[in-house]
């Protein structure tokens, strides 16, 4: 995964909650991973992230 983001920023870009980008990753749809770094974040796939922006945007 190149380009990552925070849950919080996904969210934003979006234009959801939180709790609805959690569920996209429960469901398999955004690439996600686990960075922990003296504290633990879970970070998003960028890419998926904008492909989700595009395919929202198509429909």
């Amino acid at each position: 995964m190149s380009s990552q983001l925070t849950v919080a920023e996904a969210a934003a870009l979006l234009g959801v909650a939180t709790a609805e980008v959690h569920r996209l990753i429960a469901t398999g749809r955004v690439e996600h991973q686990l960075a922990c770094s003296g504290r633990c974040e879970l970070l998003v796939s960028a890419e998926s992230v904008e492909a989700l922006r595009s395919a929202a945007g198509r429909a």
